[in-house]
């Protein structure tokens, strides 16, 4: 598929919300010793825990690299809030 890291992160987050899923898109700076910074996207998805909506956390998903949850998330991502 086309499109880049926000353009594919943009669209997670569309599908979600259009299921009623709390989304939104993280930007990071991607830091690597062998190569230079760069600007990442993915989209975090908000899952309750139970029935409380109020309770619950954020679960990063990058259609990009296939990165979802927060098993094996790359350490080298300085996220920028």
């Amino acid at each position: 598929g086309g499109g880049d890291a926000a353009g594919r992160a943009r669209l997670l987050v569309a599908l979600c919300r259009a299921r009623n899923i709390h989304a939104r898109v993280v930007s990071a700076v991607s830091l690597s010793a062998d190569t230079p910074p760069a600007i990442h996207r993915w989209a975090e998805a908000w899952i309750p825990d139970g029935t409380n909506d109020k309770q619950g956390r954020w679960v990063p998903a990058c259609p990009t690299y296939g990165h979802y949850g927060t098993r094996g998330w790359p350490p080298t991502y300085l996220v920028v809030r």
